[in-house]
């Protein structure tokens, strides 16, 4: 028989609460504004958001459902900041935790409803916005939510926190799958995500498995990003993308990368491992950034086959520090950039003068001094990459 909580006196309502664990607390605070005040007149803390984890375990789909219970009284709570990760592959995944609410943590896969019978465990309805979705849990914890259309799904729950709770998407990973629909979830989703009030942090292309030309374009052309850019992408070498990568820093390893594409943005940090970059390459961008010429760049670091030091710093005043031995170049108003080359991959990293770093006159030394030693390890370098080029070589043969 149930307990009339609410007609109980203060102190036997005080004294039954000490004996209830905080998951009910939290239960019992959801159910009506009235419980919530009664529980805050005994001393107990009824937010899901603001409760400690330590002693609570809940499963994805309890704490999916508690915060969407949290969500509809959220004007009466400080809401946390919330941490968004999304997966495309043959499955869509959306997994969620909270900066200073460790309770708010959960992971949902979206299927379409058709495919509700091939999923064995236990299952529940649950009300995510104006739609009442059925939820299956397997033995292992792990949730769908079915749809009509998974991307539906995914984009609700995007909606929720991206758009009401303007929490970004701190990484979008992208891999490449054989499901029918899949090219059209992808491009339902990346267009619902270039909306206003939408921010993609980072975003992961080709980490575990490679998409198509055609996806692999349109992602190139569509998203925006404000963070990292990252592809792990593999295309043929006839593959051609003039456009703009719309993002602050990018990591790319791909032979259809070259020089124009860095020419058309100004990013803060580059990583390239490409044949399609040159030794040439590298002096021409050099020489535009001493120019002036990409003013946000703080760091860059080129991969690439035959490193050849004496090429790549041609016609270029490069100093050394004494202290050191590590080499430098000057920029515009004042800026240089460190350089480190070694092993097949050229570095430099930007350090403005507000950093307190410039290079004072007795330190330097013009890098002619050294040209037979510089020749020398220039030869080194290229021997050494001609080595690992032939231990690869080797491998793939005995492969």
């Amino acid at each position: 028989m149930p307990i009339p909580i609410l007609r109980l006196p203060f102190l036997a309502l005080k004294c039954l609460l000490n004996y209830t664990d905080r998951l009910e607390i939290i239960k019992l605070s959801l159910c009506s504004r009235k419980m919530d005040n009664a529980l805050k007149r005994c001393g107990k803390n009824g937010s899901f958001f603001q409760n400690p984890c330590y002693g609570i375990n809940t499963s994805s789909a309890e704490n999916l459902e508690l915060f969407l219970l949290e969500m509809k009284r959220s004007g009466e709570h400080t809401i946390p900041q919330f941490h968004v990760y999304l997966t495309i592959e043959d499955r869509l995944r959306i997994f969620v935790f909270g900066q200073n609410c460790c309770l708010v943590r959960f992971e949902i896969y979206f299927e379409c409803i058709g495919k509700i019978d091939q999923y064995v465990g236990k299952r529940k309805n649950l009300m995510i916005g104006e739609n009442c979705v059925p939820l299956v849990i397997d033995e292992e914890g792990e949730v769908t939510a079915f749809w009509n259309n998974k991307a539906n799904g995914m984009i609700s729950m995007i909606d929720c926190f991206c758009v009401n709770y303007k929490s970004p998407i701190e990484e979008f990973q992208i891999n490449g799958s054989n499901q029918l629909d899949y090219s059209t979830n992808l491009r339902k989703l990346v267009h619902y995500m270039s909306s206003p009030g939408i921010e993609i942090e980072s975003i992961i292309i080709g980490y575990e498995r490679k998409v198509s030309d055609k996806d692999f374009k349109y992602l190139l052309e569509n998203v925006i990003v404000t963070g990292n850019f990252i592809i792990h992408e593999r295309v043929p070498k006839n593959f051609k993308f003039d456009g703009k990568i719309k993002a602050e820093s990018i990591r790319v390893d791909g032979n259809w990368f070259t020089l124009q594409h860095l020419l058309n943005t100004d990013y803060s940090e580059i990583h390239v491992g490409s044949h399609g970059i040159t030794n040439e390459d590298i002096r021409r961008f050099m020489e535009l950034w001493i120019a002036g010429e990409f003013p946000s760049l703080r760091h860059c670091e080129f991969v690439i086959k035959k490193l050849s030091i004496r090429t790549a710093l041609s016609g270029i005043a490069v100093r050394k520090y004494h202290r050191n031995f590590e080499k430098s170049i000057k920029g515009k108003d004042g800026a240089y950039a460190e350089l480190d080359c070694y092993h097949g991959v050229f570095r430099f990293r930007v350090i403005k003068p507000r950093e307190g770093n410039e290079i004072e006159e007795g330190e330097e030394q013009e890098e002619s001094e050294d040209e037979e030693r510089e020749d020398d390890q220039d030869e080194e370098e290229e021997s050494e990459y001609d080595e690992d080029e032939e231990e690869e070589e080797e491998t793939d043969s005995d492969n």
